[in-house]
């Protein structure tokens, strides 16, 4: 078996967590984030197959976002303020540069902007970090190295999405390990 395709069945295993524990009630997910990571993570992989790139990781999160998409939308709390009009409008830019650049600016365009769209669950990672599920990052930090490091070469096809959503990552990992602390403050 691939390290592309073990990265895959982690993520698949993320998402499952993170269905069950946004069901429970247990964490808050931004609806507007996962469902702008869907549609660019859509054009990702479109773009990653345009380019005969590795598309397995890109199309696991398209698919994956979109069902927890749906699940905030059932099960959480929606809303939508400027920067998600902003995010928005960088999914219509996306096609844009798609169409006049080529299926390599957009992949990097459309990866930029996965990370545009994290900035408000990162916030909210901020605000409560005990509301974040930090085993499910680190299952979906886990994906991204092992995607990366399974593509064919260094290309912008190959390693850039995975690579950039490993930073991603490991950046919610950051800000949500401070639950630890504050844990760790309140129980003295």
């Amino acid at each position: 078996m691939s390290l592309i395709a073990i990265a895959c069945i982690v993520a698949v295993m993320a998402y499952s967590l993170l269905g069950r524990s946004i069901a429970s009630g247990e964490s808050e997910q931004n609806l507007t984030t996962w469902g702008l990571w869907a549609v660019l993570d859509g054009i990702v992989t479109a773009s990653i197959i345009a380019q005969g790139g590795s598309w397995g990781i890109p199309a696991t999160y398209a698919t994956g976002s979109m069902v927890i998409a749906l699940a905030i939308a059932r099960f959480g709390k929606a809303r939508w303020t400027w920067f998600e009009t902003m995010i928005a409008s960088m999914v219509v830019i996306c096609m844009i540069i798609w169409s006049l650049s080529g299926a390599r600016n957009a992949t990097i365009a459309s990866t930029a902007a996965v990370v545009i769209a994290g900035v408000p669950q990162l916030f909210e990672a901020w605000e409560k970090p005990e509301d974040s599920p930090f085993s499910v990052y680190l299952l979906f930090a886990l994906a991204n190295i092992l995607a990366t490091a399974g593509a064919k070469s260094w290309s912008i096809e190959e390693r850039f999405y995975p690579g950039v959503c490993f930073i991603l990552c490991a950046s919610y990992l950051v800000v949500m390990s401070r639950k630890f602390f504050r844990q760790t403050t309140v129980a003295r």
